[in-house]
């Protein structure tokens, strides 16, 4: 089979960790604002989410070519990679909801039309980012930026263990919240901003690397740590804007790291590490006691800390900030799929945000920001015990942040995520194919999904272990297969399968059924369907001429011109295989002949005497008689059909008559006429 050159969908978030970028869910209906944004390496597309959305379909063409499906995402932004230079392309995408295993699409967007080429700019005249910091607590992180003037939006790379960086995507704020960071791990971020010129994204220069490593430290004093040679740290205090709370303390003459550790009310002691004077916490909460905090220093000696003296310690009074003007949360609504959840809740009118909390078990809580009214959030674990959300509001009055009231607490758990399908063959006979895997324990169906290359995802629900399908056309297949259960009437699933590939050529069947309908010059032809054809060549022989090909996509065709002469025809159907044409059998051969030839009168003449005529002419070979029409003065045409050659008329007045006359034949119940003689006038 021929192959093309593939487009392919690259989804912005990688790596260990997941870049938040929140999206706003509306209910499904088309996209309207699709944008793309070139670059030397590829092309970013991104839209506005769309309510009720289950996923997106994205699909490309180049040049005049059709539509070809490229893939499909969750995200509402995506790079799209594998192009070739100077080419013209299009890109579209289509919102689908999912419901019992079928996806119900929404129209295409708008098109975004783009040319690829090498000789794209992507410097700018646009300042390099400075001042990168990032605060941790816990698995989440905050990474934030000195903003630049000028930028529309900032691209964030990061490495692990000092690994090569990754894209892990844009944003147009100066700072962005990470999760995933794994104990022992080192992590390195650099940001840089971008513009937008005629479509193109130009960038300026990287900013500094700014590098963490995140170790959970346990909470216990250690008694017997040495402090020799580390100072106490001195002037420790905090500065509250919100939930968030920024310590800063004086610096110790050669001190590796600081350790801050905060003794939370109703939890107990967390700890945190940084090699900064300084450290932004978030997700205090109102208690009934302080938060106590206090920080030490440690130097690396032979490979261990040593420890100096913990500062003295100080007290946190947190009182959550109410603004009464600001409707309270009323609900806050659920749904979990495997390991995400996506939460919505009614809007507040005046809110410029919201504030998500998450409780998780044995951890504590994580608090998320977004202006939308939802979020969906990842990697949630297994737990006996429930996580619980609460959402509130917040805007802006003179320039700080005003709250309203917590939505009440609402729990949900992650259910243990069911086994990934095993197994899984595919045996083609044909066009038939049986799919088969190994059974899944505790389970209410699986889902099995074909794609046809460039058609899309075509889903069957099956309760059992395989699956026999037959009336598969030509072509290039995969397919996967995942199990399914229903939780609380919903479908929750496991992983996928392996993918499989597999491919249907199915030899064309003989054309049958050939015949031919003949009227005159005119000839009908017919003959069945043959499956799986593309289309049909018809092979006449034209006495005197030699063979002609006809080529016909459906199964008839009428044509004309046909003579008294012997023609001989027959048919067989095509398809194409990796561009080129694959022939069936012929049908059988059959012999025809047009039955229309009559020739034209000749030799008409008229002898008139007074009121009377004697019509007569020359004999047409096989007519079975003639028609004389005579055109009198005030009378007009008279037609006399007639046997014989000849006619004898009388009454015909003084002058100013004429007459003419053709030759007709009866075939098949229907009359056949020859051409009219030349009109005498009398």
């Amino acid at each position: 089979m021929k192959k093309t050159k593939s487009i392919v969908i690259i989804i912005m978030l990688t790596m260990l960790f997941t870049f938040f970028s929140i999206s706003q869910v509306n209910a499904v209906e088309r996209i309207t604002d699709l944008k793309a944004v070139v670059t030397k390496e590829n092309v970013e597309i991104s839209w506005s989410s769309v309510q009720g959305a289950d996923g997106y379909e994205v699909y490309g063409k180049i040049g005049s070519s059709d539509y070809q499906y490229i893939g499909s995402t969750n995200t509402n932004r995506v790079y799209v990679v594998g192009f070739n230079n100077g080419e013209d392309y299009k890109l579209k995408v289509r919102p689908y909801e999912e419901n019992n295993g079928q996806k119900n699409y929404a129209d295409f967007s708008n098109e975004v039309n783009f040319k690829f080429g090498d000789s794209l700019s992507i410097n700018a005249n646009i300042g390099k980012v400075e001042n990168v910091k990032i605060s941790v607590n816990g698995i989440y992180g905050e990474l934030e930026w000195n903003g630049v003037s000028g930028a529309i939006g900032y691209e964030i790379y990061a490495s692990i263990d000092n690994g090569n960086y990754s894209n892990l995507g844009a944003i147009n704020l100066n700072k962005v919240g990470i999760i995933g960071f794994e104990e022992g791990r080192t992590y390195n971020f650099k940001v840089r901003a971008y513009v937008e010129e005629s479509g193109l994204r130009k960038y300026g220069e990287f900013s500094e690397v700014i590098t963490i490593k995140y170790d959970k430290i346990d909470n216990e004093d250690n008694d017997s740590t040495e402090t020799i040679n580390v100072e106490k740290v001195t002037g420790l205090r905090v500065k509250m804007d919100g939930e968030r709370g920024t310590f800063n303390w004086n610096k110790v003459t050669g001190a590796d790291g600081y350790e801050l550790e905060v003794d939370i009310p109703n939890y107990g002691k967390a700890t945190y590490e940084t090699i900064n004077t300084n450290i932004s916490l978030k997700g205090f909460e109102e208690h009934n006691k302080p938060y106590v905090a206090r920080v030490r220093a440690y130097k690396n000696i032979n490979g261990e800390k040593k420890y100096g003296e913990y500062s003295d310690s100080i007290e946190i009074e947190y009182k959550e900030e109410v603004d009464e003007k600001i409707d309270r949360v009323s609900e806050v609504n659920i749904e979990i799929d495997g390991t995400t959840g996506t939460f919505s809740w009614d809007k507040i009118d005046g809110a410029y945000g919201y504030e998500v909390q998450i409780n998780i078990p044995g951890y504590g809580t994580e608090t998320y920001e977004t202006t939308k009214t939802n979020i969906k959030l990842k990697n949630f674990e297994e737990s006996d015990d429930s996580y619980s959300v609460r959402v509130r509001a917040y805007k802006y009055v003179d320039g700080e942040r005003m709250y309203g009231s917590y939505s009440s607490k609402k729990n949900f758990k992650i259910e243990k995520e069911l086994e990934k399908v095993s197994g899984f063959d595919i045996e083609v006979d044909g066009s038939s194919v049986t799919f088969s895997w190994n059974r899944v324990s505790n389970i209410d169906g699986y889902d099995l999904i074909i794609n046809k290359l460039g058609l899309g995802d075509v889903t069957y629900n099956v309760n059992g272990t395989s699956l026999y399908m037959d009336g598969f056309s030509d072509g290039e297949y995969t397919a996967k297969v995942r199990a399914y259960k229903y939780v609380d009437g919903k479908k929750v699933y496991g992983d996928y399968s392996k993918e499989r590939d597999f491919t249907i050529e199915e030899e064309l069947g003989k054309a049958n059924g050939f015949d031919v309908d003949i009227d005159g010059d005119s000839a009908t032809f017919n003959w069945n369907r043959v499956n799986n054809a593309d289309g049909y060549e018809l092979m006449i022989t034209i006495p005197g001429v030699g063979d002609s090909t006809y080529n016909v996509i459906g199964t008839s065709l009428y044509m004309r011109g046909f003579t008294l002469e012997e023609y001989t025809a027959k048919v067989r159907a095509y398809k194409y295989v990796g561009g080129s044409k694959i022939y069936g059998e012929f049908s059988k051969t059959i012999t025809f002949k047009g039955n229309n030839t009559i020739g034209k009168v000749e030799n008409f003449r008229i002898s008139d005497y007074k009121d009377q005529a004697t019509f007569s002419w020359n004999r047409v070979e096989g007519a079975s008689g003639y028609e004389l029409v005579v055109t009198m003065p005030g009378i007009g045409d008279c037609i006399y059909e007639v046997t014989g050659t000849s006619k004898y008329m009388t009454g015909f007045p003084e002058n100013g008559c004429r007459a003419k006359v053709r030759a007709f034949k009866n075939v098949n119940g229907k009359r056949i006429y020859g051409d009219y003689s030349s009109t005498v006038s009398f």
